[in-house]
């Protein structure tokens, strides 16, 4: 029997395994939240306590060496510039520690009722503590060996996926069934969404404007970047859509040209249709385009159709 080796890509199975792992830990993350209040209260109080005795010592010494100063004799002019001295010397340590003792005090102040509301959400919400940049890969590989003892893969090809079986340190089991991209699909193919809407602007808009309208409502590529005209065209040859043809011989206008050609102003377009055309004078289609342009121009469309007898008829979407 010929044994091979079962490959597969590893970005979705760590998700998968990652996701698992936190659900499991979620209690003790939100112990862990609790304990690391507490503990940084106790040191915060720990360290008040400290300042405290050592503006109480200093207090002391100053109040000694005062007392020492004006009982010194005027005649022992050495002796008494010396307690001088070393009198404003502890007052100088004093506000030292008043401004330290302060200081801390402020900090006690900072760690409000809402922040610690927030440390105690975030011991629940794993998943942002594990995804945080600063979060080590070297912490969650200690992580993970801690409570898997072992990870056992196997693929199928209908469907196409990873099955997981994930042997817990307790002695427990749990399965996981991971999809596999299909032929021609990965992690940074561009979203669905965004390709129909490509789709749809190419019917009344050149590249050029498509670009500007989908980064002005912040979609990105599958990669994260942000729309190019090149990047648009190759949407489009990848998908077959076809690029915006010349003003003269588009299928689909958008408001304002629509507004023009039946003389009405761009919110008058829908009402001056129904009012004018029947479904039985017209063989217009009436379709609307998508809405998520959120620009009045590119939110509808009318089909255009020139084969009427009346003329350009104009069937404005909804």
């Amino acid at each position: 029997m010929v044994r091979t080796c079962t490959t597969f890509a590893g970005t979705r199975v760590d998700q998968f395994v990652a996701i698992e792992v936190l659900e499991a830990l979620r209690p003790l993350g939100v112990q862990a939240a609790i304990e690391a209040l507490d503990h940084s209260q106790n040191q915060i109080d720990e360290k008040q306590r400290s300042l405290e005795l050592a503006l109480q010592k200093a207090r002391y010494e100053a109040s000694r060496i005062e007392r020492q100063y004006q009982a010194t004799e005027p005649e022992n002019r050495l002796v008494a510039a010396e307690l001088e001295k070393r009198w404003n010397d502890a007052l100088t340590h004093v506000t030292e520690m008043e401004r330290r003792l302060q200081e801390a005090g402020a900090l006690t102040a900072l760690l409000t009722a809402e922040q610690r509301q927030q440390l105690l959400a975030l011991g629940d919400d794993l998943e942002q503590l594990w995804d945080h940049p600063r979060s080590p890969v070297t912490l969650k590989t200690r992580i993970l060996r801690t409570v898997l003892q072992e990870v056992m893969a196997d693929t199928t090809d209908d469907p196409p996926s990873v099955h997981l079986k994930l042997h817990w340190a307790g002695g427990s089991h749990t399965e996981l069934t991971v999809p596999k991209n299909r032929t021609g699909y990965h992690n940074h193919i561009t979203p669905k969404e965004v390709t129909e809407l490509i789709r749809e602007l190419a019917l009344v808009y050149e590249d050029s404007s498509i670009v500007s309208i989908l980064n002005r409502l912040g979609y990105r590529t599958g990669k994260g970047n942000t729309w190019t005209e090149k990047r648009v065209q190759h949407v489009r040859d990848t998908n077959g859509f076809p690029a915006c043809p010349p003003s003269d011989q588009r299928l689909w206008i958008t408001m304002q040209p629509a507004a023009a050609a039946l003389d009405v102003s761009e919110n008058g377009c829908p009402q001056t249709y129904r009012a004018e055309h029947s479904p039985g004078e017209t063989d217009c289609e009436i379709r609307p385009l998508d809405d998520r342009t959120g620009t009045p121009g590119a939110s509808r469309g009318v089909q255009r159709d020139s084969s009427s007898s009346r003329g350009p008829a104009y069937g404005m979407g909804s």
